[in-house]
């Protein structure tokens, strides 16, 4: 169930530009945070992959070209909203 709750409100994009170095971009959006959840791909994906093979998160750590990075953003606008009036004082 936690799973569930985690992904309803994850979202996962890539770059269409690469890196400096051609590396592949993912940026991980998560819109509607749980508390107390842990949110490293790595972590979900190792409860997710319980029955498969032990290698696999080795080989998916090893797919990383650097470390993972936590980028904060602040919202500026939402195109889904619509705009609210601001009243005249």
């Amino acid at each position: 169930m936690i799973a569930r709750q985690i992904g309803a409100g994850w979202r996962i994009f890539k770059a269409a530009d690469t890196d400096a170095k051609g590396n592949a971009l993912y940026v991980h959006v998560v819109t509607t945070p749980l508390a107390d959840a842990d949110y490293r791909p790595s972590v979900v994906l190792a409860r997710l992959v319980r029955d498969l093979p032990a290698d696999l998160l080795l080989k998916y750590r090893d797919a990383f070209a650097g470390p993972t990075t936590r980028l904060s953003l602040t919202l500026l606008s939402d195109f889904a909203l619509t705009p609210m009036v601001k009243p005249k004082p």
